[in-house]
């Protein structure tokens, strides 16, 4: 499988520059990171998550640090967060491999908010639909494209060392 379709065609109707970087399975967000000998501070991970609602929303952090779901319901004023499961959110991603979502929810229908300390890497790596391949685009360049809502919030605690 290759890029999601719908970021693929995004990418090239907007004229945007990335670049792909091909790298080897990887088990983890932190795995991954090493394998494709990228900074977990730039590597960013889009988690699914549901409020009490049952309404979907993206949370984007950077790869080394784990979501805090209270800083993020804070954040968001969405009350009851918690983690989407793989069965619930597969449906809303058809064209990308399970859990290889890029962190462009708008392309799916999901507002996205980005951790603000992904501001400060200069590129930004992420999955693009596939897990054999990351995307690497200027955050400026992301931030345009994808329109997250971003402030100086913080959604994360350090990932504890294992």
């Amino acid at each position: 499988m290759a890029m999601s379709e719908r970021l693929a065609q995004l990418l090239v109707s907007e004229h945007a520059p990335y670049r792909l970087l091909p790298h080897d399975d990887a088990i983890d967000a932190a795995h991954l990171a090493a394998v494709s000998h990228v900074s977990g501070r730039a590597l960013a991970k889009g988690v699914v998550l549901r409020d009490a609602g049952g309404e979907f929303l993206m949370m984007v952090v950077p790869a080394h640090c784990q979501l805090d779901l209270g800083m993020a319901a804070r954040a968001t004023g969405r009350p009851g967060l918690r983690l989407a499961t793989e069965a619930e959110f597969a449906p809303l991603f058809p064209d990308c491999q399970l859990g290889a979502m890029p962190p462009f929810g708008d392309l799916y229908g999901l507002p996205v908010y980005v951790d603000g300390c992904l501001r400060a890497a200069p590129e930004i790596f992420f999955r693009g639909g596939t897990h054999h391949e990351l995307v690497g685009m200027r955050f400026a360049d992301y931030q345009s494209l994808a329109k997250p809502v971003t402030s100086q919030w913080c959604f994360h605690s350090m990932a504890k060392a294992a």
